[in-house]
């Protein structure tokens, strides 16, 4: 119908377990064409930060970090292991707020999140308290790549984003957020457009 706006929300299934090097464009492509999907111009997808840190290789390991005196004191107050402070405080540019068994920081990449976004969910049992995954280092750049990739494969325009799930201030749960885009407008300037009622915005 003329002027309907709609919006269709698919899961793709079958994406296998990413190892580092992993060609995770390929990956995407085959999740794809094996639901028998068409992507057509203007559509978005949505990947998730963790597949793409580890196609990326961006674990660390612990056992190679010598926590600094900033780390030890707020590792005492946070309750954190000090060698995760120190990997979260390898990726910040401030601290924000520490208390018990929270560490919330601003990344050198603009986002303030707990931990920096580091985190062990969802990685092998024998990396637990061993290693832990990064976020990408530049996650606008590895939306780029990936949507470059299925543009070409698919030829038509689409936009990609890459995701991760924050926590919110005074909020219980956790929420989905645009880390990374590519073929999609971060921010949509309103400024000096007029709301419903008239007033300037």
């Amino acid at each position: 119908m003329s002027g309907t706006v709609q919006l269709t929300v698919t899961a793709l299934d079958g994406i296998p377990d990413v190892e580092p090097g992993a060609d995770l464009a390929a990956l995407l492509i085959a999740a794809i064409e094996r639901q028998q999907l068409a992507p057509r111009r203007h559509d978005v997808l949505v990947v998730t930060q963790k597949i793409v840190s580890k196609a990326e290789g961006r674990y660390l390991d612990l056992a190679r970090l010598e926590p600094s005196a900033r780390a030890r004191q707020l590792a005492e107050i946070t309750g954190k292991d000090a060698r995760l402070v120190e990997a979260v405080l390898s990726q910040a540019d401030e601290v924000l707020r520490a208390k018990r068994n929270v560490l919330i920081v601003a990344t050198r990449a603009g986002l303030v999140i707990a931990n920096a976004g580091i985190d062990q969910s969802n990685l092998a049992a024998q990396d637990h308290g061993r290693r832990v995954l990064l976020l990408p280092q530049d996650a606008d750049a590895s939306a780029e790549r990936l949507r470059q990739r299925l543009e070409a494969h698919f030829q038509c325009d689409m936009g990609l984003l890459i995701s991760d799930s924050a926590g919110r201030a005074w909020r219980c749960g956790t929420v989905g957020i645009a880390i990374g885009a590519a073929g999609v407008p971060s921010l949509w300037d309103r400024r000096g457009e007029q709301d419903l009622a008239g007033r300037p915005l």
